[in-house]
């Protein structure tokens, strides 16, 4: 849960995280084991309180998404997200 708005302001906390969405074209892609890989490809496994079960985090698992590139041309011929997709921004205040 974030904390609220009062009461960041109550501790004079004066910066604000901002959550970007995925892009209107990509769907998260769902692993077994509580895991999935986003759209930059980077896969992530739940993790959960041992008593409660409550979702406590998402660990990094694997290979790096990049891990394989060894040269500019191969790095050119990622396909990235699209950052200016305004479902990105969508829900910004």
């Amino acid at each position: 849960a974030l904390p609220s708005d009062p009461l960041l302001e109550r501790l004079r906390v004066d910066t604000r995280y901002l959550y970007l969405s995925a892009s209107r074209d990509w769907k998260d892609i769902e692993l077994p084991d509580n895991a999935y890989r986003d759209e930059f490809g980077a896969t992530r496994k739940a993790a959960f309180h041992p008593e409660t079960g409550r979702l406590l985090y998402y660990d990094f698992v694997g290979k790096a998404a990049l891990a394989d590139i060894e040269t500019p041309e191969e790095m050119a011929r990622v396909k990235w997200p699209d950052p200016h997709d305004p479902a990105r921004y969508e829900g910004l205040e």
